[in-house]
């Protein structure tokens, strides 16, 4: 796990600052409560929580569920997210994304905010508890931030879009693809944003 984050923290970073930047300010006006979706180690949450700070000039994050089948990845996350600077709650939920009830969820945020760090194109990502979640608390505005590699191929490269294609009454706020061969980065990208509000 030590040799994941040495590897591969920058290549993170730089792609989830790049979405963050990218949110459009009126979206993060209320509390937030932040659901980290295969959090890993937490890198995403991590980033979330230092651009919210840094933007806003305090914290308006209340809560983070971490959602991780692994319990040695999940046990990292919920230390170093504990490590950060906030006056937030820290829930996890280590199971698979399928095996998740509803009522496993506490959301005190008027604004939930689902980061899904190299998530969706996973084929293990079906994304229907999220979905399901999002039905359930239809009075929350839902602000999903994707960030995975770019597969420019069919398959795995088109689960981005057919995963956006089932997220009913949402908008894409912000849709970002470079393939390694396509810019000056040593790595791939894509983002998207999705919003309810």
């Amino acid at each position: 796990m030590k040799a994941y984050i040495a590897l591969y923290w920058d290549i993170h970073q730089a792609k989830l600052e790049r979405a963050f930047k990218n949110i459009p300010g009126t979206l993060l006006l209320k509390n937030i409560s932040v659901i980290d979706w295969g959090c890993g180690q937490g890198l995403a949450s991590i980033l979330f929580n230092d651009f919210i700070i840094e933007t806003y000039g305090k914290n308006k994050i209340k809560d983070f569920t971490l959602i991780e089948p692994s319990r040695h990845c999940l046990s990292m996350a919920t230390t170093y997210l504990n490590d950060c600077t906030g006056d937030f709650t820290v829930y996890f939920i280590s199971e698979k994304e399928e095996d998740i009830e509803i009522n496993d969820f506490i959301l005190e945020g008027e604004t939930i905010v689902h980061l899904l760090s190299n998530v969706v194109d996973m084929p293990e990502f079906e994304g229907n508890q999220l979905i399901e979640l999002i039905k359930q608390k239809r009075q929350k505005k839902h602000l999903l931030v994707c960030v995975s590699p770019f597969y420019p191929e069919d398959g795995r490269g088109k689960r981005m879009d057919e995963f956006g294609d089932r997220l009913s009454g949402f908008k894409t706020i912000y849709l970002f693809e470079k393939h390694v061969d396509d810019w000056n980065e040593n790595y791939s990208c894509q983002i998207r944003i999705f919003s309810n509000i």
